[in-house]
């Protein structure tokens, strides 16, 4: 039987983990149509989710090489550290290369996060458990994209 100080950990970690996908998911279109106009826009999008798609369908396979937490730690920095490129103009490239490796994050993370929280759940409240990773990652969803493009209009007047 699990506490539920573990669980509350994971779930406010799923709930940056995907309010830094939510934020840039608004922004990194708008930054890569500006410099390559709707074909920029669509291909960092395209990237990041095939990627994303991609690395959850290799995530079976590398929970049972690695522990999770190894991992999850691994899908945060993917998540968080290509993110520092928009505190500069970024070029196509770059952009791209971030998409990617935000991809691969944030296709660990979703994985991880689902299966971290069952197993932090209380013995048969593992639905309530999942209920609460849905409210709070869905939460970041209504609030990231807008907060990313107030952001993006502070950044860049």
């Amino acid at each position: 039987m699990h506490s539920r100080r573990p669980l509350g950990t994971m779930l406010a970690i799923s709930c940056l983990g995907f309010s830094s996908m939510y934020v840039l998911f608004a922004v990194t279109p708008v930054e890569a149509g500006a410099l390559s106009g709707s074909i920029g826009a669509g291909l960092s999008t395209t990237i990041f989710m095939l990627l994303t798609v991609a690395t959850q369908l290799c995530t079976p396979f590398l929970i049972r090489r690695y522990r999770a937490h190894i991992l999850i730690g691994a899908s945060l920095l993917l998540l968080g550290l290509p993110s520092v490129i928009y505190l500069w103009q970024p070029d196509m490239t770059q952009i791209l290369i971030s998409c990617a490796l935000r991809g691969v994050g944030f296709g660990l993370f979703t994985v991880l996060g689902v299966a971290l929280v069952t197993m932090y759940a209380v013995e048969g409240a593992e639905g309530a458990a999942l209920g609460y990773y849905g409210l709070s990652t869905s939460i970041t969803g209504i609030i990231g994209p807008p907060v990313g493009l107030l952001l993006l209009d502070w950044w860049n007047p």
